[in-house]
């Protein structure tokens, strides 16, 4: 199971929204998440390009157009953003 760590003292007083989904059962990872642990299979190198999350459109079109495999989106850094609502 993926434990998620946030830091709530920064989350809860700008009421941000934390919503999970997922599409396959855990049961479905297994095979994958032991081939990675048997270093059969590279993660990292599905990633072929890292975005903002404010970049999110530019992420999906890339994906779309058929250029990317996989496109992670880095979260805002919460400490940067301490002035915003």
């Amino acid at each position: 199971m993926l434990k998620l760590h946030l830091i709530w003292e920064k989350v809860i007083p700008k009421e941000i929204t934390v919503v999970g989904s997922r599409s396959q059962k855990p049961a479905d990872w297994e095979p994958s998440l032991q081939l990675m642990a048997d270093g059969l299979v590279n993660a990292e190198a599905l990633v072929t390009k890292i975005y903002d999350i404010s970049k999110w459109d530019e992420a999906y079109q890339h994906l779309k157009s058929g250029e990317g495999i996989k496109a992670l989106l880095k979260p805002l850094d919460l400490d940067e953003n301490e002035g915003e609502n």
